[in-house]
């Protein structure tokens, strides 16, 4: 996260993610699809950034309306 002056995520939420992240591999032996629904794009970005580098496809929205129409154009299996 250096491109933002040092400026990136918090630790926290890094670890957070990255025991999400951890849980998910766990779970399927494909790459799972990760709904990243974010309305400020900057951290919409980096978040897809992060999700994509940890092997997983990425689907952005930037917010509910967005994401509900995303939902409703495709077959998925949802695992909450």
């Amino acid at each position: 996260m250096d491109r933002l002056g040092g400026k990136g995520l918090s630790f926290r939420r890094r670890e957070l993610f990255s025991q999400l992240i951890d849980t998910m591999s766990q779970t399927s032996a494909k790459a799972p699809l990760v709904m990243i629904v974010e309305d400020d794009p900057l951290q919409r970005m980096l978040t897809v950034e992060l999700v994509e580098d940890a092997g997983f496809v990425a689907l952005e929205a930037s917010d509910a309306d967005e994401a509900v129409a995303l939902l409703e154009s495709r077959t998925i299996s949802l695992e909450l």
